[in-house]
Formats: structure tokens, sequence, C-alpha cells
């Protein structure tokens, strides 16, 4: 979807280098893809996070930051940071910090279409919106996200409208992946060939990746929305194939 509320910003910060985060009307996470950062809190306490070499190495660690809040992180050595931010009003709570064991880690689909998931920030208490992120990897080969889904109505109990964008990594970076991408189950699918570090926020409907042979992907995802967890439809067509996870 053209100009989606949902953004995400790939920052690199060199060793003493400086980002100011946080805003009165978004909400920001903030995901350590490589390096190590310190945060430095309002009341003047500061939090090292991160220290994995680059996102293919192990689980996440990340910074909620609500609205009406502003943190300054600073890099030690270099660090890339995922800035994600989403509209929001402040809701009282406070930032938060996500080290590595706090990530739930899911193994879904089998096969040719097995992918491990990684929830990172997940909804917390009070009023929507809500920003989910987290981030999925899969092998050269495999299908991801699969079978197509998507959550772009609301449509009471079956699915609710949540806006998604992707960052996209791909190991070696020489590779690519391939999104399939259709707005509804009519035979209207496209697919589009993303490179390493390409954001997409124009998804349109149901959704799926694939990865070039050999090669390992991974994509950051944020979801934002109303209810706290977003409830999919999947591609009828497929949905036999839930039936052997």
């Amino acid at each position: 979807m053209p100009g989606s509320p949902v953004r995400i910003a790939i920052e690199d910060l060199t060793d003493g280098g400086r980002l100011a985060v946080g805003s009165d009307d978004r909400q920001h996470v903030v995901v350590v893809q490589r390096g190590a950062v310190v945060v430095e809190h309002a009341d003047g306490t500061r939090t090292e996070l991160g220290g994995r070499s680059d996102v293919f190495d192990g689980s996440a660690s990340a910074l909620r930051v609500p609205a009406a809040h502003r943190l300054d992180v600073t890099g030690i050595g270099t660090a890339r940071l995922a800035v994600v931010s989403a509209p929001a009003s402040p809701d009282g709570t406070r930032p938060t910090v996500v080290r590595p064991d706090d990530v739930a880690v899911e193994h879904r689909g089998t096969g040719h279409w097995a992918r491990e998931v990684h929830d990172v920030v997940t909804a917390g208490d009070g009023p929507g919106p809500h920003l989910v992120v987290g981030e999925t990897f899969s092998r050269g080969g495999v299908w991801s996200s699969f079978p197509p889904h998507r959550h772009a109505l609301d449509d009471g109990p079956r699915e609710t409208h949540h806006a998604e964008v992707f960052h996209v990594r791909v190991e070696p970076p020489s590779g690519f992946a391939v999104l399939l991408d259709y707005p509804d189950d009519a035979r209207s699918e496209s697919a589009r060939v993303l490179h390493d570090g390409d954001v997409v926020d124009d998804v349109v409907g149901f959704h799926s990746f694939a990865c070039a042979g050999g090669h390992e992907l991974y994509y950051l995802w944020a979801l934002w929305g109303q209810e706290p967890v977003a409830r999919f439809r999947t591609d009828e067509r497929h949905a036999w194939v839930e039936e052997r996870r």
C-alpha cells in the first residue's frame, strides 16, 4: 500500500555516533541488526544493547519507545539499526528493552515451506493501534509465509486490518528473493524480485516469499493495527498445506 503508515529506516552508526529516537505522535521500535549500542534513558541511566555480528547471528535485541518518549542511542564500534515507527498516541507506558532471551522463537511450516519466526516486540496492554515487530528466517529454495495469507480487511473473527512493511536481507547478498503478492484469491498473482536491503511497504493482499537456492533469507516485519493480534485469512486454494504442518 503506497504511503503506508508504518515506516522502516535503516541507520548505520559509527563508534560514538548518536541517533535520537522518539516523537509525540509515533511509536518506535529499534532493532539492533548488527553491533551494539548504548541507550541513554530520560533519567540518565544507560543500557547496552546488541552484540550480534549480523541478522543471521541469533536473536535480536530491541528497544520499544512509546509515543511522547525520546531516547538517545549511541553506537559502540559500528552498528546497524532498523528503526520501525507507526502512528500512536501517548499510552502511559514506558520504554522497554528486549534482550535475545526475551524473543519468542517458533518453527512454522515443514519441508519446503519451513521457516523460523522470532517475535521481537509483541503488543502491549492498552488501546491500539498496536505495533508488533518480528524477524523471519528461511533457507534457500524454500517458500516462507506460506501458504499465502492476508490481513487487509476488518472482517469479524476471520481477518483484521493490519498494515505491514518488510525489510529484506539475503545472504550472500548477491542473491535475491521473490515476493508473491495479490489482492484477492482470483488468478491475479504478481511477483517481484527483491534484493538484499530492500524495504517493501506496498503489500496489497495475499503474500508469500521464496528465496533463491543456496542462500538464506531474512525479513524484518512490522504489523500495525487496532487489534493486538493480527488475524490472517489464508488463500483457500492453498489452505490444505496447513494440514501438513
